[in-house]
């Protein structure tokens, strides 16, 4: 059963070949774009996750094993195992997980980011905040994987209680992004956290 490689003869070639030799750092590299995109799996979970979306996954035996692995099919069908649990900030911000997660424009137009806003916790924090009745100043922005900015969703300020902002898969020309992994960054208080989603076109 051949497997296509880069061809070591020409930079733009592609050849099919076989063997361990070659399958074991295949299935490799693409284990890495798999924890990538989900770092909270065990090696266990990553290992399943490959099997589960292999070529013999409903018949695996002793020739072929598992089959040929799908590494897009493996990385989209575990999208759920992005951790999804809020994101506690010390000033009284909370960041959740945007929904829908996978976020798929063409199905739900759109995907929401919640935070909450709560009073903070220490006394002298409270005073501050009592100055300015208009609430916490709070930007929150898309970012690709390469740390570049592509949307800035919001900046200004924000009063207690929950908000929750759109996005629409566009970049802040107007302009549909692509397929990928993007992160979004709420900063508040002199802090900022990040949580990661994943949009697919279709």
């Amino acid at each position: 059963m051949s497997v296509r490689c880069a061809s070591p003869y020409d930079s733009l070639a592609y050849l099919a070949v076989n063997g361990t030799s070659l399958s074991t750092p295949l299935v490799g590299g693409a284990s890495a774009l798999c924890f990538q995109m989900h770092p909270y799996w065990s090696p266990v979970e990553l290992r399943d996750a490959l099997r589960a979306s292999a070529s013999q996954a409903l018949a695996p035996n002793n020739d072929y094993g598992w089959g040929i692995i799908n590494t897009y099919l493996t990385a989209l069908n575990g999208a759920s195992a992005i951790d999804t649990r809020p994101i506690p900030f010390r000033s009284g911000i909370t960041l959740r997980q945007n929904s829908p997660n996978p976020f798929v424009p063409s199905i739900s137009g759109k995907t929401v980011i919640g935070f909450r806003v709560e009073s903070p916790a220490g006394a002298a924090l409270r005073a501050a905040r009592s100055e300015s009745s208009a609430g916490e100043s709070v930007t929150l922005a898309i970012y690709d994987v390469s740390g570049r900015l592509v949307r800035r969703l919001f900046e200004g300020r924000k009063t207690q209680g929950d908000h929750a902002v759109e996005w629409d898969g566009l970049d802040d020309r107007g302009v549909a992004v692509s397929s990928s992994v993007y992160y979004y960054r709420l900063s508040a208080g002199g802090q900022s956290a990040s949580k990661k989603l994943v949009l697919i076109r279709r």
